[in-house]
């Protein structure tokens, strides 16, 4: 296009080479989902927590990518420690989607310790922000009674 953008004096805010790497993220991305979609395949990904976010920090453009499932990566102590994020997150995620894809949110289930109130709340912020369903980081961190809420809500959401 003209430029070197090793020559650029502040590359890492230009925002056309911030905005060709995005679009270059999401080209590859998009090619991997029609190899998928192709072999009968639902494509996925880990993201980061919400589209504007996953944009300014991590070049991640997903709104534009054509994945079946997203996972968003909606930790707890990565955002101040507030539990109401997890829903927030869910919330822009679920809003930026196009028809058709589904939004699981990912829980690190160590952020929340013994606290079963909180790690109650995250559930419920999840389905009532519009997730279709939480990932839970990871399986060797659900005690009893983590796994007792977890079940309670399944039959509570999944009837």
């Amino acid at each position: 296009f003209g430029v070197d953008p090793l020559e650029l004096p502040d590359k890492e805010e230009n925002p056309a080479w911030k905005q060709f790497r995005m679009d270059a993220i999401t080209s590859l991305v998009n090619e991997c989902v029609e190899i998928c979609h192709e072999e009968g395949t639902l494509a996925s990904a880990a993201v980061f927590p919400f589209p504007e976010l996953a944009r300014n920090f991590v070049l991640q453009d997903w709104p534009h990518w054509n994945l079946d499932l997203f996972f968003p990566m909606a930790y707890k102590k990565d955002h101040g420690g507030n539990v109401f994020w997890v829903g927030f997150a869910t919330k822009q995620g679920v809003r930026d989607m196009k028809p058709g894809q589904k939004l699981i949110t990912g829980v690190l289930v160590d952020h929340y310790g013994k606290n079963m109130a909180e790690f109650e709340e995250a559930i419920r912020q999840v389905h009532d922000n519009g997730g279709r369903g939480i990932t839970y980081f990871t399986a060797d961190s659900l005690s009893d009674a983590h796994l007792a809420i977890i079940k309670k809500y399944n039959e509570l959401y999944n009837r």
